[in-house]
This record gives C-alpha cells, sequence and structure tokens, in this order.
C-alpha cells in the first residue's frame, strides 16, 4: 500500500492524501492522473508525491482510478508548475491542467474509446529475402522502424507509382502479410509555408562567435541567459538551426519558441526541412487530434526538437539541452486571461531549474531584457549589419501636418506604391486597426455608436455592412440614420485595413492585393494559402496588421508603407513608447531582405518624437537609452517590478466600494510592517467597462521581485482578499505587458 499527494486540477489550494493497493510497486504514479472521491463525486487529480508511510492523523480514502500508464506531467514540470503558481497566484491545479493537451484535461469518457486502425505490412522472411528493385535501403529501415507492421500509407508515400506493384507481388511471394494495426502514427502539422530546402550558408564571424559561445554553455550544462540583440535579416534563424544541430548531437532535446502562428508557419518548414520527423509543432491553429499526437510524441522522446507559441514552454521535454526564444520582446508571449504568465519569463525560470542556457533573440529587444544585458545579468551579443551585405532599408519620414487635406496615404507614400508596382516588387502597407472606420459619428448632435457591453467605439466593417466591437465581439447591423437625434448625417471617421484596401484598389487597380488582417484570415489553410502567394510573388500589395510585423522573410518585397506612426503612441500606458518602436522597427525590417534596396516610408504627425526618430535612423538603442533615462525617473519597468490588481464587477457601486477598500488593505499592510513597495490607485482602467464588467485597478512597485513576491502572498492569501473575491472578480496580473 501506498500513500499519494494529489493536487486537484481545479481551483482547489490544498492536495489531498490517497491510498493505494498498489500489486505494481516499480510503477511510476508520480504526474499520474488519478479519479478520486470527492464528496459524492469523483474528480481529476495529478499525483505530486507518493509515500509508504500513512499520514498520522488521517483516514486516507482510497484511489477510484490510476488513468495512465506512466506519469503525464514529468516531475521537472511539476517544480516549473509550482514556481509559477507561486509568482503568478495562480491556483496550482489550474496550472498544471495547461500542460496537458485537451483530451486529457477531461474525465475519461464511461465507454471505452475505440482505437483507430490502418492497414500494415509485416514482413514474414527475412530482408535478405526479398528479391524486389523497390525494396531498397530506405523501404528496409522503414520496416525496421515498424517492427510490429509499417503503414500502407508509408509504403505508397515512400514508393509513389510503383508502390501498388510492390504491395501486390510482395503479398503474393509471401514476403509481407497485410494486417490490421492500430495506427500509433504521429500525426504531424501540415501548415508549413511552401519554402525551398537550401544548403546551409556560411556563416558570418559574428554568427561564429554567437554559435562558439552558446555552444560552450550548452556543453557546460550550466543556467546562462544570452541575448541576440541583431539587426533585422542578420541571420538569427540560421544561429537558432546551428545551435539546435549541437544539441542534438549531444543528445539533448531542444525548445524553440515564437510569438505567433504566422511565424510559426515559416519555421515550422525551415525547421523541418533541417531536422525532419525530430520535429514536433505546437499552437492552437493544429486540431485537438494533432496536439495530442505531437504532445505524446514529444513525452515518449520521439521528438526531440519542439517549436511552438507561448504554451509549448510548457511542453514535456525530455532531457532539454536549450531554450531558445525568437522575437523575445513581443508581446503576445503574455497571456490576458486566466494564468497571466509571460512564456519568455517563464521559459527563463525553466532554464534556470534545469541548469541549461537560455538564448533570447530579438532586433528590438525588450527594456528589461536590454537593461539585463546592460548590466551584465545577461550575456549580450550584438549584431549590426545583414548578412550577405544587404544593406539596411532606406527610412523616409512624411510629416502628414503638411499635407493638404486628411487623407490615407501621403503623396510621397501613393508615388512610391506606384513606382514599386511599375518595377514588378512588392510592397507592404502597414496599419494595426482592422475594419473601415473605427468611429461613427452623427455630425448633428456628436451621437458615438459606443458598445453596448464595453465602453469603446464600435468599428464600422464595409465589407460586411456591420458596426463590431473588437474586444467583446459585439456585431450589430449598420446604423442608417442616428438613434439619438434621427438625423441622416453619419460621418465614418478614421481608417483601418479594409478602407486602406479599397484605398489601394483605386490606386492601382491591376495590383494583386491580400490583406493579412482576422477578418480576412479565419483559419489556418487561409493563413498559409496567402503566406505562400506573398512567398510566390504572386501578390504586388500585402496590407496588414501586427500579424506581419515581425520574422517574415519575403524576398520580394522593397516598400514598406507605415500609414499611422502614431496609433499605438498616443495609448495611455507607460509601454506605449516601447511598442511603438518595435512595431516600426519591426515591420521596417521586412524591406530589402535580399537583391532589391528596401525603402520605409513612415507616415506620422509627430516626426520630431524620439520614438520616430530612432526608427528613421534604424537605431534602437537610442530609443532604450532615451526610454530607460525616463522609466528611472518614474519608478517603472526594469528599475521597479510591478503588479497590477484589476478589480471586476458589472455592479459599479460593488466594484467601486470593494477596490478603495482593497487600495485602503494594501496601503495599510505596506505602510504598517515597512515592506519597500509603492501602491498606485484606485483608478479606473483606461478602458472602463469591458465584456458588460466596470474596471478599476492598482499598481504595485517594489524594487526587488522577492519583495513583491513576498508581499503579494501576504496580501493575497489574507481574510479581507478572501472576502473580497465573493463579492467582485480580482485578478493579480504579475509584470503586465499594458495598463490599459
Amino acid at each position: 500500500m501506498i500513500f499519494l499527494n494529489v493536487q486537484l486540477l481545479d481551483a482547489t489550494e490544498i492536495t489531498f492524501t490517497y491510498r493505494l493497493d498498489s500489486n505494481e510497486p516499480d510503477r511510476q504514479i508520480l504526474g499520474c492522473r488519478v479519479l478520486v472521491p470527492v464528496g459524492r463525486h469523483h474528480r481529476l487529480g495529478i499525483v505530486l508525491d507518493v509515500s509508504e508511510n500513512e499520514p498520522t492523523g488521517i483516514v486516507s480514502k482510497p484511489v477510484a482510478a490510476v488513468l495512465d500508464p506512466g506519469p503525464v506531467v514529468t516531475e521537472e514540470l511539476i517544480k516549473l508548475c509550482q514556481r509559477v503558481s507561486s509568482y503568478y497566484l495562480y491556483p496550482l491545479g489550474l496550472t498544471i491542467l495547461l500542460t496537458l493537451p485537451e483530451p486529457l484535461r477531461r474525465k475519461p469518457p464511461k465507454k471505452p474509446q475505440s482505437f483507430r486502425v490502418i492497414k500494415a505490412a509485416v514482413l514474414t522472411c527475412p530482408p535478405e529475402s526479398v528479391q524486389d528493385r523497390a525494396f531498397d535501403e530506405g523501404l528496409k529501415e522503414l520496416f525496421a522502424r515498424y517492427p510490429s507492421g509499417l503503414p500502407l500509407s508509408r509504403i505508397r508515400e515512400y514508393l509513389k507509382k510503383d508502390s501498388n506493384r510492390f504491395i501486390t507481388r510482395a503479398k503474393k511471394k509471401g514476403w509481407i502479410d497485410v494486417i490490421l494495426a492500430p495506427d500509433d502514427d504521429v500525426l504531424e502539422s501540415s501548415f508549413g509555408q511552401a519554402i525551398e530546402e537550401t544548403e546551409p550558408k556560411e556563416l558570418t564571424s559574428d554568427q561564429a562567435k554567437i554559435l562558439d559561445e552558446v555552444g560552450r554553455a550548452l556543453a557546460k550544462d550550466e543556467f546562462t541567459p544570452h541575448l541576440l540583440y541583431g539587426v533585422t535579416g542578420s541571420g538569427k534563424t540560421e544561429i537558432y538551426l546551428r545551435l539546435t544541430e549541437k544539441a542534438l548531437e549531444m543528445g539533448k532535446s531542444v525548445l524553440v519558441l515564437a510569438p505567433e502562428i504566422a511565424l510559426i508557419t515559416q519555421l515550422e518548414t525551415i525547421f523541418r526541412n533541417r531536422f525532419g520527423e525530430q520535429l514536433a509543432v505546437w499552437h492552437s491553429g493544429l486540431s485537438p487530434q494533432v496536439r495530442l499526437s505531437q504532445w505524446e510524441a514529444i513525452l515518449k522522446n520521439k521528438k526531440k526538437v519542439a517549436l511552438g507559441t507561448r504554451s509549448a514552454v510548457f511542453l514535456p521535454l525530455r532531457n532539454c539541452g536549450l531554450i531558445i526564444v525568437d522575437e523575445e520582446h513581443d508581446p503576445s508571449y503574455k497571456q490576458e486571461d486566466r494564468l497571466r504568465y509571460n512564456a519568455r519569463d517563464v521559459a527563463l525560470m525553466r532554464a534556470q531549474m534545469l541548469q541549461i542556457p537560455i538564448l533570447l533573440g530579438s532586433a528590438t529587444p525588450s527594456l528589461q531584457s536590454y537593461h539585463n544585458a546592460r548590466e551584465g545579468r545577461y550575456v549580450l551579443f550584438t549584431i549590426t549589419q545583414r548578412v550577405h551585405g544587404h544593406p539596411l532599408p532606406e527610412v523616409e519620414v512624411v510629416d502628414m501636418r503638411r499635407e493638404r487635406s486628411p487623407r490615407i496615404f501621403s503623396n510621397r507614400l501613393r508615388e512610391a506604391l506606384e513606382e514599386n508596382f511599375a518595377l514588378g516588387l512588392q510592397s507592404l502597407l502597414f496599419l494595426n486597426r482592422r475594419g473601415y472606420a473605427p468611429y461613427v459619428l452623427c455630425r448633428s448632435c456628436g451621437y458615438v455608436a459606443i458598445c453596448k457591453r464595453c465602453s469603446i467605439p464600435l468599428t464600422y466593417h464595409i465589407d460586411e455592412n456591420n458596426l463590431r466591437c473588437h474586444y467583446c465581439g459585439f456585431t450589430t447591423e449598420n446604423i442608417q440614420a442616428c438613434p439619438k437625434c434621427e438625423k441622416s448625417v453619419l460621418l465614418y471617421l478614421g481608417f483601418g485595413t479594409e478602407k486602406v484596401e479599397k484605398e489601394v484598389k483605386t490606386i492601382l487597380p491591376q495590383a494583386q492585393i491580400a490583406r493579412i488582417d482576422r477578418d480576412v484570415i479565419k483559419n489556418m489553410k487561409d493563413l498559409v494559402s496567402t503566406l505562400n502567394r506573398v512567398r510566390q510573388g504572386k501578390v504586388q500589395v500585402i496590407i496588414g496588421t501586427q500579424m506581419i510585423t515581425k520574422g517574415h522573410d519575403f524576398p520580394l518585397l522593397s516598400l514598406t508603407g507605415i500609414i499611422n506612426a502614431d496609433g499605438v503612441l498616443a495609448l495611455p500606458d507607460f509601454r506605449s513608447g516601447e511598442l511603438t518602436a518595435q512595431q516600426l522597427l519591426q515591420v521596417s525590417g521586412r524591406a530589402g531582405r535580399r537583391e532589391s534596396i528596401g525603402r520605409v516610408i513612415i507616415q506620422t504627425y509627430n516626426p520630431s518624437h524620439y520614438v520616430i526618430e530612432s526608427a528613421v535612423k534604424g537605431d534602437y538603442s537610442l530609443f532604450c537609452e532615451k526610454e530607460l533615462e525616463s522609466r528611472e525617473k518614474l519608478f517603472y519597468p526594469p528599475y521597479a517590478r510591478m503588479v497590477r490588481i484589476i478589480c471586476e464587477s458589472i455592479d459599479m457601486e460593488k466594484v467601486y466600494k470593494g477596490v478603495y477598500d482593497l487600495a485602503d488593505f494594501i496601503r495599510s499592510t505596506a505602510q504598517g510592517e515597512d515592506w519597500e513597495c509603492v501602491v498606485i490607485g484606485p483608478a479606473p482602467a483606461p478602458f472602463f467597462k469591458l465584456r458588460d464588467r466596470y474596471r478599476w485597478h492598482i499598481l504595485i512597485k517594489a524594487r526587488h521581485s522577492a519583495v513583491l513576491t513576498e508581499f503579494l502572498a501576504k496580501i493575497w492569501h489574507s481574510k479581507v482578499v478572501d472576502k473580497l473575491r465573493r463579492r467582485i472578480k480580482v485578478t493579480v496580473d504579475r509584470d503586465p505587458i499594458t495598463c490599459l
């Protein structure tokens, strides 16, 4: 008999002890899912610890069922989840739940599931007895890899047109038997872009130096954070590939993170060309069946290279020796609901726990990482030149205040589009706003169409002739007259990607246009198809939002037009300057990555702003130094560690009273026990109402992370907060990316 310490896979904060009458003493139970009795029901849990000693003073109930033949959460991942749960103040059970693929997050069905079966071939004689020209070394190797039955689909894939002849002859000669076998083939992602396989290029001296230094850390098995700060087109991806090769040669596995699915589709093909079936891919665009198959292959050590978006940081890689975080600055690494983790920071935690090197790469590093490198906490590598002598794009600013009337395209950008089209080259137009017009305004009484669930204007979408909220998804028919004064004098103010597309069609009626935003790209097939058309030169003008700002390599793209550089800069958020600088430099870097010299035209109403000036000079360090100076004066990250506490309720009065009670409690605790914390607020959130909930927030800042962690734990586990959480929703957002 053994005793199991079980964490329920829900919001329950405490663990429970159950007994297991096991006849298999050597069976690995730690990390397995179990069904355990809780009250009148059976609940799903995970085994955190195993002991032969019965706890004193407790009558242990028996485990109802052990659901897995072996651990589904490794011991290393359990420890990581415990640390993540503590840091982000999120229930451990729900944190562990996120490490499991969707089918394993539920109780197993009462009816046994049927297994998929396939036709497979089994050799009935020694390989040397098979006398057929098709039975070459490659096919012999395939049969050896599938001793219980080689799927006929694999034979057909390998032999192509000769497959039916071989299978028929082999059966007739008695060389093979065709049987029905369980389909345990790994289901693969099929969403890689169509990119030709090329031989690895000779490394530049900068690339070789980085490869050598990170390679030494890889061989030593020590935690070393490295920051690769390389301009766009400087060959960062080739460094990732070479380091992955080194790790695999040492028998280690590698985790590679990328922020967006759109970027994964490019990296998937590049990595698969180099590493073949060793590559696993993980993102939400894959079906649950494919994700489960990829996850199982990783758990069983069939796959040694894992490429994925933020949740891939929790994949159960065996003997992980290296973690790579591409575009480490990207806000998409931060989850904005449930467990509000930053995958880059969790990757750093995991690398530290495993004592392995981690490489953070970006042309525009986050200020946090830039500061850490400047202070010597990270090893800094800088690459200032593009590979193979390709120059950085020429950047030009258009002061929109000098244009005769407000419009989408300045004369200069319009002329450049026409010139580029005449030369047969591609142009990219960037605007981080979807729809046709972001505001619908009554010219008579000033009425603005607002979302009934949010305190945010509705966006007009001309393609579907409706008004839509981009935050809660509320949609209504377009209004023909003002609902307030009933006059039909409505103005559609501003512009989004839909309006840009309509304008381009009037300027370049012969051009093939691809719009890449969430309104057009409905699924993975649409995304990959569109990106392939761009890569193959079948598109002359690309219009897109942030989906196309980073990492993409479009060979024929020579002109980038940034339609409104001031959009994010105007947001009431301390990171707005950082996000703007990163977007401008990243999207500028898409131009001129091959033979043609790139051009970038930035349209702005504030050309003298230091964020715009740094983009024009292509000097991100210039921006960083000025922004860091401002952050230090105002005691904002990276000079402070910060947490945002968000209070929400459908009752405005209830959340108002609750947030002030909470702020008073936090202040009295901080002052009474002399905590070195700064408390700001409460204040209404800039987006005051979202999804029918009124929102207030409080900011807490401290110089040291450990101080903030201890202070938060004291606050969060207090009776005051426990009582408050029964009345209103209280969320802790550690290291917030935005305060909107």
